[in-house]
Parts: C-alpha cells; structure tokens; sequence
C-alpha cells in the first residue's frame, strides 16, 4: 500500500483544482478526520495508514474515502468568501411601500441603490430584520406578521405581567338612560393574569371602537383601591404585555399607537387559537354567572324545566322596560360586581389578596397616559352655577368661576366617572370632581371666592347709597373709573355663582321715601340691592 503523506489541516489549501467545503459543519468533520487519521500513522510502526482503517474513518466522519484522501494529500481549501448585504431602511421603507418585494428590488436596481440578485436582497431583508417575519410584515400587513411570529407560552408568575383584554355582548336587556328602545350592552373586561384580578369592566352601547379599547386600558392603569385587613392595596399601574385577540378595532392604528407611547408590548392571540385568551374569557363567563344570571333583564327568557317563567319573555316586543335598568344604573352595577368578584374568596385566596402576595413592581400610570385615553363627550357643556353638568351627575372646581357660562369640553373615562376633564378653547382648564369628594382645600377656596365677591358687592352697595344720600362727596374721574371697573368685576363675580340677584328694578325694591333719591331702604335692600353703576352715572349726569 503506497504513503500517504499527510499535510497540517490548518493550512490553507493553494490547490485551485480543489473543491470548497460545502459549509462549515462538513468543514469542522474533515478536520477531525484529518487528525484522526494522523493519530492512526503515528501509532503504527510503518508510518502507513491501511485502507480499510481510512475507510472507516471517513463513513464515521460522513466523507467519502477519496474526498479524504484529497484533504490528506492536498489539505482543506480556503472557505469561499460569501457576499452579506444588508438592507437599509430605505430598502425596508420602499418595500413596505410598494408591497410587493420583487417589485421592490427592480426598482432598487433601476436605482442604482443594490446591486445583486433578487434572492441576496431577500437574504438582505431576512439578515436585517432577525428573520422572514418582519418580510411578511412589511409585504402582507399585520396580520401576516403575526402568524410568521413567534409567542412565548411561558408567562411570568408577577402582577402587571400580563394583561387580558376582551369584549363580549352582555346578556341583559337595558334600556337607554332618555327612551324605552330596549337594547344588549357591550361590555369590555381587562383582568391581570397573575392574579386573576378584574381591574376594569366597561359597558358599551354598541360594538366597541377602537378609541373604547383606549378608555378600557387607561381605565385600567387608572386603577383602583381596596381595603385589606386596613391596608389599602392598590389595583392598576401600568403592565408589561397585553393580550388581544385579532379583532378589527384590536388592530387599529390608535391602539398601537397608544399603547406603544405607554411603554406596552402587544401580544396578540395566534388566529384560531382563543385557549390563548383563556383568561380573558373564563371572567367573562364569571360576569354572566355571578352578576347577569340574577338580574333583571337577563336573556334566559321562556320557562324552566318545572314550567314557572324566567325573567323575561321570549320576545323582545314583549318585555316591559320599566322592569329593565337603565344603562347609567348598568353600570354603577356593573362596577359593584367587579369590587365584589376581586374581594370573594372562591375557596381560595381572592384577586386582591394574590394580587398583594405577588412579586412585581408596580408602575404608577403617567398622567399624561390617562389624558392621551380619555373619551370626549359628544355634546359640549355649559358652565352653570353648579359647575357642569354630565350624565346626571355635577361637577365642579374653583377654576370655573372664570368660565362662567362659557361652553366648555368635557373628557372622561368611562367606570371612573368620579372626575371630568374640562377643555376650554383647546386649553386644559381643570379636573372637575364630584361636589363631595372635593379635598377640603378646594371646598375652602370655592367659598373663599363667594365670600369676597359677595362683600365687594356690599361695600360698593353701601358707597353708592352714601353717595346718592349726599353723605359722601363726589367722585373724581380716576375713582369713578376705578369704581366702575371693580363694581362690574364683583357683579359678574356675583353673577358666576348665582348669588346676585337681577336687574334693579325701582317700582318692585325701593320704598317710598327711597324713591327720590334713588336709595334702597328696608327689606329690599338686603333682598335686591341697588345697581351701583345706574347711581353712578346719575351722579355724573348731576355734575354735567
């Protein structure tokens, strides 16, 4: 048997007839064998390798045995040098545009901005993006972006680790708050994974928007508080993941764009697979079971197996709306469930108590965050003596003593109808609360500000009268301009918080004797008094 002459496998091979190695694992074997081969010559006496050992150790190395021994005559050849474009965002720009890659790279080539075939500038898009998702994205959309992407299915065990959002038709008959028209509300549940704590339940009357799956998140991170064993635990923050389902208003551009400026990565559901969304839906069949199934206007209609009525009719023509709730009175009921389902222990520990032994760091909802998901009311309201006025409820501030009978715009977010945002002109006026859950501080101002007002107006009340009884000399220029200013000023002030009373009127609040000069006297003085600028300008008409 001839020698073979073994060469350093590391080296690389000059030989141009030699053929490269397929790919770096076919590479990696033939280097092995070369070794091994080498270990078998030194070990043997004669310096020779046989044949039936060289073709064994090329079948276990998975080479054939002539290949090796062209690696052990000539050693391995240089490893070709592979072309690695990578595509740019103007490439990945001018593909989402067009929506067709091929098309996409002739346009690139007419250009001049890539230069190869159009399987490298697949490659280039595939090397730049970390894989054909993203490809599939830019080409197909949204939703061929998400079936090319991968989901994790192995969610952390923390509060505010995951969220759940979902919708459902209610079934109960409500009637609107103004109207008989029965209708099935809408209702839009977010639950916290970890914990199982419903953290926001919404009613809708109709399908949701996308704009109402805003309110809902923000809803949620608004959060709430309950009481346990007198610690107050706090229900809401800002989460690190929330699962959707593939539904249109889920998709929408509002959405994305929301919950991406709150720092919120989107997980949606695979198509087809709702044991994804598992959570979301076993509360809502908690809410049917434990809430809808025992109020009035549940769709259970017709007879039970025993032939005694259910609640309703089997025919909408037939139910009486006066024994229906109301949509406002929906969802005050709606709310009290929620409280009560995270409070219940099911034979286990309930929402709030594993809410409260969970790890987990809790992100206070931005400000700004709950601004950006606020709803805008339809109508704009006016600012009246109470404040204003929005689904049969009063709000008021002590900054909308300035807006007095202006029309304002009021933002809300729906299940915390507790405070309204009033918008004046596209500024930001205040934050308008319930009249009884106003801090005392605020309380104080608002009768701080009635109180003054309403002793400008006696003060100037009273220097009018003096005036007009001749008590008091006349007024120079500057101070009647001065008077006049700050008596309008206290007026309005009056006016604003409906205080002040009407227009003078001379045959109904001044006594006889009261007459001449303009004087009120008696009871009217302290029931209407007198125009302080109607005096004044009598004054003025004297000294000319």
């Amino acid at each position: 048997m001839p020698k073979i002459s073994l060469v350093n496998p590391d080296e690389p091979n000059t030989d141009p007839q030699a053929g490269p190695v397929a790919n770096a694992d076919r590479r990696f074997q033939a280097r092995n064998a070369i070794h091994q081969i080498a270990r078998f010559r030194e070990a043997n006496p004669r310096g020779q390798v046989p044949g039936w050992a060289l073709n064994k150790v090329a079948a276990s190395h998975n080479i054939h045995p002539e290949t090796l021994r062209r690696y052990l005559r000539n050693g391995l050849p240089k490893q070709r040098a592979y072309s690695r474009a990578v595509a740019n965002d103007d490439m990945c720009a001018l593909v989402a545009h067009v929506g067709f890659s091929k098309k996409a790279w002739r346009i690139a080539v007419e250009e001049g901005t890539f230069t190869g075939s159009y399987a490298t500038f697949l490659r280039a898009l595939d090397r730049t993006n970390e894989g054909k998702a993203a490809r599939k994205g830019l080409t197909n959309g949204q939703k061929a972006l998400d079936k090319s992407s991968m989901y994790g299915t192995f969610p952390k065990d923390e509060r505010n680790a995951r969220w759940f959002l979902d919708h459902t038709e209610a079934d109960i008959f409500v009637r609107p708050d103004k109207g008989t028209k029965i209708f099935r509300p809408w209702v839009t549940n977010v639950r916290d994974g970890a914990s199982g704590a419903c953290l926001a339940s919404i009613a809708w009357p109709s399908n949701p928007t996308a704009d109402a799956v805003v309110a809902a998140i923000a809803s949620a991170m608004l959060g709430d508080t309950y009481i346990v064993d007198g610690v107050e635990v706090f229900l809401g923050g800002t989460p690190e993941a929330l699962t959707l389902d593939n539904a249109l208003e889920h998709a929408a551009e509002a959405v994305f764009r929301y919950v991406m400026a709150v720092d919120v990565l989107v997980d949606p559901i695979i198509p087809g697979h709702k044991h994804q969304q598992g959570s979301a839906e076993n509360l809502n069949l908690a809410m049917t079971q434990e809430f809808l199934r025992c109020s009035p206007g549940h769709t259970g209609g017709g007879v039970k197996a025993d032939g005694t009525p259910r609640f309703l009719p089997m025919r909408g023509k037939e139910i009486d709306p006066t024994r229906l709730w109301t949509f406002r009175r929906f969802q005050i009921e709606l709310d009290k469930w929620r409280r009560d389902h995270n409070e219940t222990d099911y034979g286990r520990q309930s929402p709030v108590r594993r809410w409260l032994d969970l790890a987990g760091e809790i992100r206070p909802a931005a400000d700004e965050a709950i601004l950006a998901g606020m709803l805008r009311q339809a109508k704009p309201a006016k600012v009246k003596r109470y404040g204003v006025y929005f689904q049969n409820l009063d709000f008021t501030h002590p900054a909308l003593k300035e807006h007095f009978g202006a029309t304002v715009t009021l933002k809300y977010l729906p299940g915390h109808l507790d405070f309204v945002d009033v918008w004046y002109e596209g500024r930001r006026i205040c934050r308008a609360k319930r009249p009884l859950t106003l801090a005392p501080a605020e309380q104080g101002r608002m009768v701080q500000g009635r109180n003054n007002d309403r002793k400008i107006v006696e003060r100037a009340t009273s220097r009018a009268n003096h005036i007009a009884d001749g008590k008091l000399p006349a007024l120079s220029e500057t101070e009647r301009k001065a008077a006049r200013e700050a008596v309008a000023a206290a007026v309005e002030a009056e006016q604003a918080h409906g205080d002040a009373a009407k227009r003078f009127d001379d045959t109904r609040n001044t006594t006889k004797r009261g007459r001449a000069s303009g004087r009120v006297t008696g009871k009217a003085a302290h029931a209407r008094p007198i125009n302080p600028m109607d005096v004044i300008k009598s004054e003025e008409r004297k000294a000319s």
